[in-house]
């Protein structure tokens, strides 16, 4: 049976700078190990014959923008999103899947649901990493499937050691269980059934430094948040005069403007993705996933409304 990889990450604007609402973003790609050796072998290929030589990654676009106008050559990072993101999304042989929620709202909720459900941060942020696996990547392509998941580890810190992440493992599969419609089919062999539970193999940490695929996601990642935090509408039609559709305008004014005009535009290109919209509307597109979580709320009287935790279910 195929096995698939997951690559995993997440990210907010740190700085908050000249953006009204933040966001977290959770973020991966998909892959089957069949097809990974080759995803690799072409990045490493370009990689070698760009001269591309660094961690990649959306901090590192305006250097890269510099260094473009320095050299007077195509930005490499263009090429790197169209080379291997867009030509492997095309050929449906890699997906991107991402989840987001204000970066205000995380702050507000974490504290509650510390007190409601006990725990140290990480069980948050791993409840969280639950719903963005759920939704984005085993509802719609790994039902039932082996598949590995690699989670970027230095946002963790020292402190990763407190969650265990073979429980999480165990709640996953006890989530793909439950995702089986029971109800409208026969009793599975029990051999399915041993299988079924055991379908999320391991979940391990990783360093995006040495991961090529977590460094993909991040890119990919960063020009969807820009694009979201910004409220950048779909690039307008290149015989216009602006580049991004907004009222008024919106001028490109610096590497990350570019970088994501050329993203916007290249992906609205693929067949299937050409009514996208990043800034405000989810995709629910088979191999670009873009999921936006909320926390329901429940008015308790006398009171402000409280928020439902999902939890791990």
């Amino acid at each position: 049976m195929e096995t698939f990889r997951i690559y995993c990450d997440e990210t907010w604007n740190t700085r908050k700078l000249d953006v009204q609402s933040p966001y977290y973003v959770f973020y991966g790609v998909f892959v089957n190990k069949l097809f990974e050796d080759k995803i690799l072998e072409d990045i490493r290929n370009f990689r070698v014959r760009r001269g591309l030589d660094y961690e990649i990654k959306w901090t590192k676009v305006e250097k890269e923008r510099r260094t473009e106008q320095r050299l007077q050559k195509p930005n490499r990072y263009e090429e790197y999103l169209s080379c291997i993101l867009l030509k492997y999304l095309s050929s449906k042989e890699l997906s991107f899947g991402c989840m987001y929620l204000p970066k205000a709202e995380y702050d507000r909720v974490e504290p509650e649901f510390l007190v409601a459900k006990g725990g140290g941060k990480l069980d948050f942020f791993f409840m969280l990493y639950y719903q963005f696996l759920i939704h984005c990547f085993i509802k719609n392509q790994a039902s039932n499937k082996p598949v590995e998941i690699l989670i970027d580890e230095r946002n963790l810190g020292s402190s990763g050691s407190e969650f265990s992440l073979n429980n999480f493992r165990r709640r996953l599969n006890e989530k793909q269980v439950m995702l089986q419609n029971w109800r409208y089919q026969p009793l599975l062999e029990d051999d399915w059934r041993v299988r079924l539970k055991k379908a999320v193999e391991f979940v391990a940490l990783t360093d995006s430094k040495k991961s090529e695929l977590v460094q993909l996601a991040d890119l990919t990642a960063g020009c969807f948040r820009y694009i979201l935090e910004n409220k950048i509408g779909p690039p307008a039609n290149r015989e216009q005069g602006s580049l991004f559709e907004a009222a008024p305008p919106r001028p490109i004014v610096n590497g990350k403007d570019y970088l994501c005009d050329y993203f916007y535009t290249k992906l609205r290109e693929i067949k299937g993705y050409e009514d996208l919209n990043l800034a405000t509307d989810p995709s629910r597109h088979y191999r670009f996933n873009i999921f936006p979580f909320e926390f329901k709320t429940r008015k308790i009287y006398p009171g402000q409304p409280k928020a439902v935790f999902p939890g791990f279910e």
